[in-house]
């Protein structure tokens, strides 16, 4: 009878030895799987994050005369921000933007520039004018780059 509770006493420490390695192992496995997924989680947060929110499309120079008696010229070089996904729409309708500003610029009242919030008006005046060219997709953004007035 000794036997027999030995065997059973033997069998139980085997079973839970045997359950016991058997979690460990899967814990184990499970963590490194995880852990896995964690980096390559993170990795793809890191790229997108690398990803530019903005893309800014030059224009080509303007360059304005005012006729009267100031007879001041302008050269402007500037950009138009748009989401990246959009960047090639827009790039379609830069020549429709250019002559748009080119028709605006005469008729816009310039002669203050030297003025605060001059450079603030005349970026959403320019705005506007984008924004009536009637691309489809929206335009964030008209920065300047580079103004010269002589």
């Amino acid at each position: 009878m000794e036997h027999n509770e030995n065997r059973i006493i033997r069998f139980y420490i085997g079973s839970f030895l045997l359950i016991t390695a058997l979690a460990v192992f899967g814990f184990v496995v499970a963590d490194r799987i995880v852990a896995a997924e964690r980096a390559q989680k993170a990795i793809k947060t890191q790229l997108r994050a690398n990803e530019p929110d903005m893309a800014y499309i030059g224009l080509p120079r303007v360059n304005v005369s005012f006729s009267g008696a100031s007879g001041m010229q302008m050269q402007l070089d500037l950009a138009l921000e748009v989401e990246p996904r959009y960047a090639e729409v827009v790039e379609g309708y830069i020549p429709k933007v250019v002559d748009r500003l080119n028709a605006y610029f005469p008729k816009a009242k310039l002669d203050s520039l030297d003025r605060a919030h001059a450079m603030f008006l005349l970026r959403k005046d320019m705005l506007w004018e984008v924004n009536q060219v009637g691309i489809p997709v929206p335009v964030n953004d008209v920065l300047i780059q580079n103004l010269v007035v002589q």
